[in-house]
């Protein structure tokens, strides 16, 4: 098997949803513990998509490498696009000293974004490290909280994500519209035609319209792969949604459910 086909292969293993990103770490005090195993291959083309399930995956991919300030870097590129494993892999960061830097209250302040959208494993998480702050460091973490919260809550991030998603979809619902085949480099299988470019998002992103396979299918897998992403964000369907409000502190003191 080419290593080119090996590729394409794993790409579709990592749109099928059973990349890291798609699921929730198990709740640990250790952040290699929560990342288990790095994916062998991230497909650059998914970052016209979901750029924070890109960017998880190059991150986890560098933290088992040990180059834990790489890691650091992309799981913050990653949280700048909404992506709650990110952002608790940032706070499991910040209280191991990871990166040299132990910061229990940012840590905290990181994982009470992650439970925003009310995951049980990142709300248990969040709740047992908050409880073990001093009143000092819970006041250092409501002030973390606060300044995170302008660029990485839902609000914002999510929105944003959003906004990309559509945007990178746009032109591939257009193509299944028109009845054409798709090729996206890392994704489709590495044969069929050259005829055509397909530039998703506003730019040529080096894939390839006939030849592929119909956009249908792709439409349908980045769909389930966007309903994964953001479960639970407000606005979309959600079973068993709670509110919670104010500070980290208020938070970590709401009855659990």
């Amino acid at each position: 098997m080419s290593m080119r086909r090996t590729a394409a292969a794993a790409a579709f293993v990592f749109l099928s949803g059973s990349a890291l990103a798609a699921q929730a770490p198990s709740p640990s005090a250790d952040s290699s513990a929560a990342l288990k195993a790095a994916p062998s291959y991230c497909p650059p083309v998914v970052e016209t998509f979901l750029p924070g399930e890109y960017y998880f995956c190059i991150g986890s991919q560098a933290f088992a490498k040990g180059d834990t300030l790489a890691a650091k870097a992309r799981m913050q590129d990653a949280a700048r696009w909404a992506s709650k494993p990110a952002q608790y892999i940032l706070g499991l960061m910040y209280l191991n000293g990871d990166t040299g830097e132990r910061d229990p209250a940012k840590g905290v302040a990181w994982l009470a974004i992650s439970a925003e959208r009310h995951d049980a494993a990142y709300e248990r998480a969040f709740l047992a490290e908050f409880a073990k702050l001093n009143a000092e460091q819970r006041k250092q973490a409501n002030a973390y909280w606060r300044d995170l919260k302008k660029d990485y809550t839902d609000d914002v991030a999510g929105r944003r994500a959003e906004r990309r998603f559509n945007a990178g979809m746009k032109d591939m619902r257009d193509a299944d519209f028109a009845g054409n085949d798709v090729f996206l480099d890392g994704i489709s299988p590495p044969q069929g035609g050259e005829s055509g470019t397909y530039e998703g998002g506003g730019g040529n992103h080096g894939s390839r319209v006939g030849g592929g396979q119909r956009a249908f299918a792709f439409i349908r897998k980045m769909d389930k792969m966007h309903d994964d992403y953001f479960h639970g964000m407000v606005g979309h369907v959600t079973v068993g949604e709670v509110t919670y409000g104010g500070t980290v502190g208020e938070l970590a003191s709401a009855p659990s459910h």
